[in-house]
């Protein structure tokens, strides 16, 4: 076979431009450290090594239409697979500025894979849900689009193309394309959400101050596991978006499961509109009795019955509410008041404070922190203190999370 031109058909050096593109692509996008995009990166690494051997495939003067399974299934002694040793002599000639050494040395390796990887791809999409396939749609300007890969993978950007296997998606870092088979969920929000170039999710608390709740409701199949001081697990489920049901206990090591405490948390959502909420609820505690015969007027049930505001916005809100404690039956003469409220700080922290003015108690219970979260699991670190003689400085630690399910 005759050596290969030094100055190749404009073709071949249109494709070398294409793979250097992917290349710095791919780079760029691994550099990225707060959210990785592992899986943009090997797709994007995939199509440069493609690219490359399609320059190489013309300058060896084989018809790109043949798929790579078809060039895999070829024999040694066919052309096809005679010449690929010859790509590393082919690197040597003075045009090779666009073929990067280190790069064509993986040409044999990852040649294989890329036939599988289509193969693989092509199959998958044909299964793809029907629910995805309805949600990849174009979206407007005042729209964008948070893509979730197989392997974990969240990519922000828009749909600008959709194909029969893949579709163009274009990001801040320009159009990748990403096969149908490895979307694994895609979800269009507003594009306010977008914020100094990053999109800030929905707060994942909108339901629950620290330990009071706010008048906001979970939608129905939502829920979330809760965990106060470690001791105090809990769950809680929207049965319909206007009924949540929540639960828990404590956990006191060595306590037998007799003497811990049981609490149930059903709560009703009266009226719920985007900026005012109004919600009505119970927390009903099971108080163990004691096993000392002597004391006859341990309570059994106690709780709190209460009603709850909540005004503005999920990332700024104000959240008051009324409660009524109860005994065994005995509801008391006066109300407890809660006082309370959010504010989102940065993408994955918000400043949250509960008060308290409990009926026959001089100092108001105050307390305040810093909420970190994520898209399903917030922490909370605050102090509880109180205002008056009694306070200490800086105050009780306080920490619960939460994880949404």
């Amino acid at each position: 076979m005759d050596a290969p031109s030094t100055n190749p058909p404009g073709d071949i050096q249109a494709w070398v431009y294409k793979a250097e593109e992917d290349y710095r692509t791919a780079t760029t996008m691994v550099r990225k450290r707060k959210e990785p995009v592992p899986d943009n990166v090997c797709f994007c690494a995939q199509q440069c090594i493609e690219k490359y051997l399609k320059a190489f495939l013309v300058l060896h003067r084989i018809h790109l239409n043949l798929s790579l399974m078809k060039l895999l299934n070829r024999t040694p002694t066919t052309p096809c697979l005679r010449i690929i040793p010859q790509c590393f002599r082919s690197l040597s000639y003075d045009w090779n500025e666009g073929f990067r050494m280190i790069r064509a040395q993986w040409l044999l390796l990852i040649y294989t894979a890329i036939s599988l990887n289509s193969l693989f791809a092509e199959e998958h999409a044909k299964n793809a849900p029907s629910s995805l396939m309805s949600r990849l749609a174009i979206p407007d300007s005042t729209q964008i689009q948070v893509l979730e890969t197989t392997d974990g993978s969240t990519t922000v950007g828009r749909i600008v193309e959709i194909g029969a296997e893949e579709i163009s998606f274009k990001t801040d870092l320009g159009i990748i394309h990403i096969p149908i088979s490895k979307i694994k969920h895609i979800e269009t929000v507003s594009a306010d959400l977008i914020r100094k170039g990053e999109l800030w999710f929905a707060n994942p608390n909108i339901t629950r101050l620290f330990f009071a709740p706010t008048a906001r409701m979970l939608k129905q199949g939502k829920g979330y596991f809760s965990d106060y001081y470690l001791f105090f697990p809990g769950f809680a489920y929207g049965i319909t978006d206007r009924f949540t049901l929540g639960g828990g206990l404590s956990i006191f090591p060595t306590v037998d499961m007799n003497d811990q405490l049981f609490f149930v948390t059903p709560k009703f959502g009266l009226v719920q509109e985007k900026t005012f909420s109004f919600a009505m609820g119970a927390l009903l505690v099971r108080i163990p009795r004691y096993e000392d015969e002597d004391v006859q007027d341990d309570p059994e049930v106690a709780g709190i019955l209460y009603g709850v505001t909540t005004f503005g916005q999920p990332d700024a809100s104000l959240t008051a509410g009324l409660g009524y404690g109860f005994v065994e039956g005995d509801l008391a003469d006066r109300p407890m008041v809660m006082i309370g409220g959010e504010k989102r700080l940065t993408r994955r922290t918000a400043f949250v404070t509960e008060n308290w003015i409990f009926p026959g108690i001089d100092e108001p219970l105050i307390s305040y922190g810093i909420r970190f979260f994520g898209k399903r699991l917030s922490v909370d670190l605050g102090l509880i203190n109180v205002i008056g003689e009694g306070a200490i400085f800086p105050g009780v630690p306080y920490i619960d999370f939460v994880v949404q399910f």
